[in-house]
Parts: structure tokens; C-alpha cells; sequence
């Protein structure tokens, strides 16, 4: 999985309430709904991915 695709799923759940409402649930599981939606993403993809987002809200 690249990031790509995670930014694109990304994309996807802004797009559809449904999987918006999905994602929102309390324990969710972001890496079953992501490949139930056509997108193959792993734990440490997010772990990146949230990585780089504290980092860049520390920064601003």
C-alpha cells in the first residue's frame, strides 16, 4: 500500500457518509472498512500517516 492510496481513501470516506459514519464509530476498524471500500492500507500506513499529521500540526 502506498500512502496514495491512503490519501485517496481519504478522499473517499469526505465523499461518502456512509463510510463517514462507518470511520466515526467508536473502535472502528479503519483497515477492514478501508479494504471492504476497494483500498488496501495497513496499520503502519496509519501509523505514518498520523505521524506526519502531529508533525505538521506541531509545526503551524
Amino acid at each position: 500500500m502506498s500512502y496514495e492510496q491512503l490519501k485517496e481513501f481519504l478522499t473517499k470516506v469526505k465523499q461518502d457518509k456512509t463510510l463517514q459514519d462507518q470511520v466515526k464509530k467508536e473502535n472502528s476498524d479503519l483497515v477492514y472498512i478501508a479494504k471492504a471500500a476497494g483500498f488496501s492500507i495497513t496499520t503502519d500506513d496509519l501509523r505514518i500517516a498520523y505521524t506526519e499529521w502531529v508533525k505538521d500540526s506541531l509545526a503551524s
